[in-house]
């Protein structure tokens, strides 16, 4: 990336990002960590993420009332490049929230995701080479809970919950972003039921690996089962 040619990078400390050259930093940006608008009554919220590389960013944006911090009256991300060059901005729509947690900078891949006011019901896009992707629209899956992406920003790994028999039950949802192939695999108990964890790895030839307390399970990029162990720590 040119970005990278010209030596600019961001590094975040805390709500501030400092911009220049690796140890010589001659510009930096303070967020809006807390603040009031002009007429005092709406509060307006910032926060920040920066790409693995250093060479892009996002800035999460909403504002809520001072009585009630809790109900969102806007939520908005925005992308920039190193040199603060805007790359593109999406913004909550009617009943569905920009979703921080889940949108993210990837270098030169980006995601956006948006949920409803109670976190669930996501859609899930991705912006790579200025094609935009959906990857999760809405209805997919009640929760995403976590994903990971892999090294060479190909494959997607979600953990995600949907109704089952009257209960969340948790799944993984694989997605390759170069052919559209996807698989899901529901798990054979109710984790969410008792709230386990559920951790995820995932490598640059689309081989996952789902980790259950010491339970490993090995997916092929096609998403065939190819081993179950354990792991003793």
């Amino acid at each position: 990336m040119i970005l990278l040619l010209i030596g600019t990078i961001i590094v975040q400390n805390g709500d501030t990002l400092f911009f220049g050259e690796e140890g010589s930093f001659n510009d930096t940006l303070i967020l809006h960590a807390n603040a009031d608008d002009d007429t005092g009554v709406v509060r307006v919220i910032e926060k920040a993420k920066v790409s693995p590389d250093g060479g892009s960013y996002l800035i999460y944006s909403t504002t809520c009332r001072k009585s009630d911090p809790e109900s969102l009256l806007s939520s908005k991300i925005t992308f920039y490049d190193a040199e603060k060059k805007k790359l593109f901005e999406e913004e909550g729509k009617g009943e569905k929230n920009v979703s921080f947690e889940l949108s993210d900078s990837y270098d030169s891949l980006f995601i956006v995701a948006s949920w409803d006011h109670f976190n669930s019901n996501p859609s899930f896009d991705v912006i790579k080479d200025g094609a935009r992707t959906q990857i999760v629209k809405e209805g997919d899956w009640r929760n995403i809970v976590s994903y990971k992406i892999s090294p060479n920003r190909r494959y997607l790994l979600f953990h995600t919950r949907n109704p089952y028999h009257d209960k969340l039950w948790d799944y993984i949802y694989f997605y390759d972003l170069d052919t559209g192939s996807h698989w899901d695999y529901i798990f054979p108990a109710c984790l969410s039921c008792k709230r386990s964890r559920i951790d995820l790895g995932l490598d640059e030839n689309g081989r996952s690996t789902v980790i259950h307390k010491q339970e490993h399970r090995v997916f092929s990029p096609e998403g065939i089962l190819e081993d179950i162990y354990l792991k003793l720590q």
